[in-house]
């Protein structure tokens, strides 16, 4: 990965983003990356890095999909192997979004979308297409047993 700015917001992101060079996203641009680091980096420099997830991004020219990746030679980082372990180490969350929702319910966070979707007629709370798979599945979460992940009944 390529690192080419530093992520300027009124919130502290525990990223560097960057591209993948010799890629080509959706949206004509190079495949972009959240590097996930513990000491700051600098643009231009190259991070071997390992691939945990991706974030579904639109802009002006489409579908802009970013990767979330963790160094492979950073030790506060190299050991996260899903979203859920970003969510809780960068941003000192207690659970990450799939196991939250797996504690809520996924019949219960697939309506609450639906119910967004239906108010505001917005697309990004339209439900995904896994949740409503796992739904019909009855892959419900941990009152079921199984949702995003397995649990013991």
């Amino acid at each position: 990965m390529k690192l080419d700015r530093f992520l300027s917001a009124s919130v502290v992101y525990p990223t560097d983003y960057g591209f993948v060079p010799d890629t080509l996203a959706p949206d004509g641009d190079p495949l972009d990356v959240l590097v996930c680091v513990s000491e700051p980096t600098f643009p231009g420099c190259f991070v071997p890095a390992k691939v945990v997830g991706e974030l579904q991004m639109a802009d002006e020219k489409g579908n802009d999909p970013h990767l979330i990746c963790v160094p492979c030679s950073d030790p506060g980082w190299n050991h996260v192997e899903e979203i859920d372990d970003v969510l809780k180490l960068g941003f000192n969350h207690p659970m990450g979004p799939f196991a939250l929702s797996d504690l809520i319910g996924l019949d219960i966070v697939h309506d609450m979308a639906a119910s967004m979707y239906d108010e505001y007629r917005d697309p990004k709370y339209w439900p995904p297409t896994l949740l409503k798979q796992y739904v019909r599945m009855g892959r419900l979460g941990r009152k079921t047993g199984h949702g995003f992940y397995a649990y013991d009944r």
